[in-house]
């Protein structure tokens, strides 16, 4: 085949850290040529640059559904096993100070290959950053925390775009992948970065590689600023990150650090579960760490922050893809967690503790600060004796029957629904607040005794002014 030969190439690159010396050092122990499972090692044509081709061939496996085929015919179908192979292309690429780093290209499953403590973890997701404008950005994967961690994956449908600020649209949201567009000379090229791997698609030739290669490396090391959207959270390297570590352990065995626990990367499994213990329930890996703390904490009370540490740094969290093999990456990678430290604030995701930009929860402070403050006394929640005599707080319907008698022209709104219009962003019964006075001071209460309630507070705020200001006869 010829070198110039062009056909539109998707590469997945990822950039190795410098601990790598030579080809086979970005490969996981395993498979390494003293490793219990070597992998081939080829060596690529001058013309195309400096590297080695690492590969595996004529895998197989079950698939997972093969004995539910066998049960349903009473074994007259005979499912052969899955054939795959799976390699990864590593170059050596020069910078433009004349610095020489290791690069790779996976094909198949050829990132299981690697040994994921050797790339740089920030490199996809600050090339695709640092290249794609604002109003150009196509789709994002997103973590947003609020009282929960809720990850999400959006993306334009139509053929109006309007960037990345119809797509990250609040405050508490934090791009985690960017996907979109950019012209390097006259082919445009589609980049979508995802932390460690950068996916690069144009119509070009293999003999172009190496030089795209260098343009990327040349990228990362730049110190082209990125947008604000992109910056709202720095990766935190060196002793803070232990210092991290050691809270987060702390706050988990204390209960007061709230987490949770996926698949670092945006897909669908039909398992996820770690290997915490033996025996553990059948419940979700978030659940299985929770039960995991409580189950040592019996065993030892003396347990500390350390051994949970030590403990969830050894573990694996494992995912089952229809098809495929299990895989695990370590557990400490799949936590999600917000953490406020000595005044700042941070969030572990992937493994990587990032510190929330200071200007960015500066402008959050700001705001929150700006909000006007409401005047109105109102009256002080009554502790009630039960028949036992025991003391506990009257409850909402209660407290809400005397805030309308005692606030000037207020009317008891609570549990009175209207129907929103059709047309509207939204549907059914809407109850517009608690009470509401004539002066168009609208009240809602929430006993104050979780983040969940705050959250549903002010989304039922956020709800009935929305339809107040639509207008019509709702």
């Amino acid at each position: 085949m010829s070198d110039n030969k062009k056909s539109m190439l998707c590469l997945s690159i990822r950039l190795h850290t410098k601990s790598v010396k030579k080809y086979e050092d970005v490969l996981k122990s395993e498979y390494k040529s003293t490793g219990n499972n070597p992998v081939s090692s080829t060596t690529i044509s001058r013309s195309f640059g400096n590297g080695k081709v690492f590969s595996l061939t004529d895998l197989t496996n079950r698939p997972e559904w093969a004995g539910e085929t066998a049960i349903l015919t009473n074994n007259k179908v005979d499912i052969s096993n899955n054939s795959f192979s799976k390699a990864v292309a590593v170059f050596k690429v020069e910078s433009g100070n004349g610095k020489k780093r290791f690069m790779s290209l996976t094909f198949g499953r050829g990132d299981s290959l690697l040994d994921s403590v050797r790339y740089i973890n920030d490199f996809g997701r600050n090339v695709a950053a640092k290249k794609i404008s604002g109003f150009k950005v196509t789709a994002t994967d997103s973590f947003q925390i609020t009282d929960r961690i809720i990850q999400s994956a959006k993306q334009y449908v139509s053929m109006q775009n309007v960037g990345i600020e119809a797509l990250i649209n609040s405050q508490s949201e934090f791009a985690s992948s960017i996907s979109g567009n950019f012209t390097n000379g006259e082919i445009e090229t589609r980049l979508h970065g995802h932390d460690e791997l950068l996916k690069a698609t144009r119509f070009m030739g293999w003999d172009e590689v190496k030089n795209d290669l260098q343009y990327y490396l040349n990228v990362y090391l730049s110190r082209a600023t990125m947008a604000g959207w992109a910056t709202r959270v720095t990766k935190i390297n060196g002793g803070l990150k232990q210092k991290l570590d050691s809270a987060l352990t702390k706050g988990m065995i204390s209960g007061r650090v709230e987490y949770a626990i996926a698949w670092s990367t945006f897909r669908e499994v039909n398992l996820l579960t770690t290997t915490l213990l033996k025996r553990i329930p059948d419940i979700s890996p978030t659940e299985q760490l929770s039960w995991y703390i409580k189950y040592r904490q019996t065993k030892d009370p003396n347990y500390n922050s350390d051994q949970l540490s030590s403990k969830i740094k050894q573990t694996k969290l494992v995912a089952t893809v229809e098809g495929d093999q299990p895989e695990n990456i370590p557990l400490y990678r799949g936590i999600l967690a917000d953490l406020v430290f000595e005044k700042q604030r941070y969030l572990l995701y992937n493994g990587k503790w990032y510190q929330v930009e200071q200007q960015f929860y500066d402008e959050i402070v700001q705001k929150i600060t700006n909000i006007p403050v409401c005047n109105i006394e109102l009256p002080e929640l009554k502790v009630i004796s039960d028949k036992a005599g025991t003391p506990h707080y009257e409850d909402e319907g209660s407290y809400n029957i005397r805030l309308a008698n005692s606030v000037i022209g207020g009317t008891l709104f609570d549990k009175v629904n209207f129907n929103a219009h059709l047309g509207s962003d939204f549907r059914g019964p809407e109850e517009p607040a608690d009470v509401i006075t004539t002066s168009r001071n609208l009240f809602f209460v929430k006993k104050g005794n979780s983040s969940a309630a705050l959250s549903h507070l002010f989304l039922q705020g956020l709800v009935s002014a929305k339809l107040l200001a639509q207008g019509g006869d709702w």
